[in-house]
């Protein structure tokens, strides 16, 4: 018969226990204190921010209702501080207060003749239109500004324009919708025609920016379907652009730059659509033409323009070089090289024109 026996610890291992219970109590106690301060401190951080805010906001009361009260007393003797800061010279344009005189570029005569000579150089192998313009100035430079050429896909920033123009007077929904019929479908240029099938329906905001990033001639077409021949002669009309496409259809670097002192000064379109379209500008998914002649970082909101088969090209757009931005425009079409060869001849010339504007400007 088994004996059962009554096990029992030792005092030793007893007491041994008793302390270890002791410590994880003290150990508990430090946790929850831990986190009541963690939670404590946390409270105190949200009281400052909350502090800081209402310290913002008052701050930004206090400034505004200075400006309001100089605003309105405007022969006060307190002009003598924040508004003549502000407004030092006031028959002045007031950009001039935080452009420095280094970037006030007016003498540009030395690309002019640079430029100039190129053109008068290719004279007998190529038609070519130059235009330049420094944004911050308006000194600009026309080369052969009576020389036209067909716009091709430059007659995609205007018809943007004029759609964006269209949600801002409440014509179009932002959120509207085109249906894709089948005289809308061209794979000429861009991919957008591999995407959609006829009656399928695209968003506006989608068509303008394949429009302005991938030059897409599905969405050109789709765009320009739904808007009407007056209605793009009154844009050109109100932007000042009455001759921008001559009888023939064909446009000069120089009227399509207006464009571009448009949609940078936001006086057609207001700020947010200005901004959009410029951005989408930036985008553009071609390096080619006037971009090869620039730094990669370097903002370049630009539309160019290409067909092999009229044998022209053209890149025009807005160089944003630090507290320098200029426009520059170039249109090119050969006269005896053809086809890949013209196209050739072209991308070379671009490269020079706007290399050789890039490194005046940049290191004047």
């Amino acid at each position: 018969m088994r004996k059962f026996v009554k096990l029992s610890l030792k005092p030793s291992v007893e007491i041994h226990l008793q302390k270890q219970t002791v410590v994880q109590k003290k150990d508990m106690n430090s946790k929850n204190d831990l986190e009541a301060k963690l939670v404590k401190a946390k409270e105190v951080q949200r009281k400052q921010l909350v502090f800081f805010a209402y310290l913002l906001v008052a701050a930004a009361f206090i400034f505004g209702g200075i400006l309001l009260y100089l605003a309105k007393n405007q022969n006060s003797n307190s002009i003598g501080s924040l508004k003549s800061y502000l407004y030092k010279y006031k028959f002045l344009d007031p950009t001039r207060n935080i452009l420095e005189q280094k970037d006030a570029i007016t003498n540009i005569d030395p690309l002019r003749k640079s430029l100039r000579a190129l053109a008068e150089q290719e004279s007998s192998n190529a038609r070519i239109s130059i235009y330049f313009e420094m944004l911050n100035t308006g000194a600009n430079i026309s080369i052969n500004q009576e020389e036209k050429v067909f716009p091709v896909s430059l007659a995609k920033l205007p018809l943007a324009l004029l759609v964006t123009k269209k949600v801002e007077d409440g014509d179009f929904k932002p959120e509207e919708v085109f249906q894709v019929t089948d005289e809308n479908l061209n794979s000429n240029s861009g991919e957008l025609y591999e995407n959609v099938k006829i009656g399928y329906k695209v968003e506006l905001k989608k068509l303008i920016r394949e429009m302005l990033v991938n030059s897409d001639n599905t969405a050109y077409k789709i765009l320009k379907r739904n808007t009407t021949l007056e209605e793009r002669k009154r844009m050109a009309d109100e932007i000042g652009l009455g001759e921008l496409f001559d009888d023939l259809g064909k446009i000069s670097a120089k009227e399509y730059s207006r464009l571009l002192r448009t949609l940078y000064t936001a006086s057609y379109l207001n700020q947010e659509s200005s901004e959009m379209i410029l951005e989408l500008m930036s985008e553009n998914n071609f390096k080619r033409y006037l971009s090869q002649g620039l730094p990669d970082n370097v903002y370049f909101s630009h539309k160019h323009g290409q067909n092999l088969n009229l044998n022209v090209y053209s890149d025009s757009g807005i160089v944003y070089l630090e507290n320098r931005p200029y426009i520059i425009s170039a249109m090119i079409e050969p006269l005896y090289k053809k086809g890949e060869e013209g196209e050739r001849y072209a991308i070379d010339l671009f490269e020079k024109i706007s290399f050789e504007t890039f490194s005046y400007i940049n290191n004047k």
